[in-house]
C-alpha cells in the first residue's frame, strides 16, 4: 500500500515525490502505533529496511510479485500507476543515531541518507559524513539526490 500510495503522489507531482523514511528511534512513536520498541537498535534498523525493501519490489516489477522480507510480506503485489522516474524516486533516510550501521545498508540500496542535525549532538556527527564512501563504491552505486525543481 505505501509503494502503491508514494507511487501516486510521485505521478500527481509529475515526478516530484522525494520519499523520507525513517526507523523511528522514539519510543513515543512506537507506542503510539502499538509497536514493540527493542532496546537494541539493530531490530528497528533491519525491519525498516526490510520494508523499503518491499516498498522498492513492487516499482521495480513489471508483474505482480510475492516476497517477504522478515516479519513483512507481499502476495501478487503490484503498483499501479508505477513512479515517474524509474527504478523509483528519491528515497532518503532520516537518521542521527550513531552505531546503527543505517548507513552500510542504504549504500547497499542506493539511497541516501539524510543526516539532519538539529542539536549540538546531532552536529557532531557530521564528521561521519563520508563513512558511507566506501560502501557506496563497493556497491557500484551512487545515491539519487534529486536537483531543486522550478513550479
Amino acid at each position: 500500500m505505501a509503494a502503491k500510495m508514494a507511487a501516486t503522489l510521485d505521478q500527481l507531482t509529475g515526478g516530484g515525490l522525494v520519499m523520507f523514511y525513517d526507523y523511528g528511534q522514539q519510543l513515543r512513536e512506537h507506542r503510539a502505533c502499538h509497536l514493540a520498541y527493542p532496546d537494541d537498535v539493530h531490530p528497528r534498523v533491519a525491519e525498516t529496511v526490510d520494508g523499503i525493501r518491499l516498498i522498492m519490489n513492487p516499482w521495480r516489477a513489471d508483474a505482480a510479485i510475492t516476497a517477504s522480507r522478515g516479519a513483512y510480506g507481499v502476495t501478487d503485489a503490484t503498483c499501479t500507476p508505477t513512479p515517474v522516474r524509474r527504478p523509483h524516486p528519491p528515497i532518503w533516510f532520516g537518521e542521527t543515531h550513531p552505531g546503527t550501521a543505517l548507513d552500510y545498508r542504504y549504500a547497499a540500496l542506493g539511497v541516501t541518507w539524510l543526516r539532519a542535525c538539529v542539536s549540538p549532538e546531532a552536529a557532531a556527527l557530521l564528521p561521519l559524513a563520508g563513512h558511507s564512501e566506501p560502501h557506496l563504491a563497493r556497491t557500484a552505486r551512487r545515491p539519487a539526490v534529486p536537483a531543486p525543481r522550478a513550479r
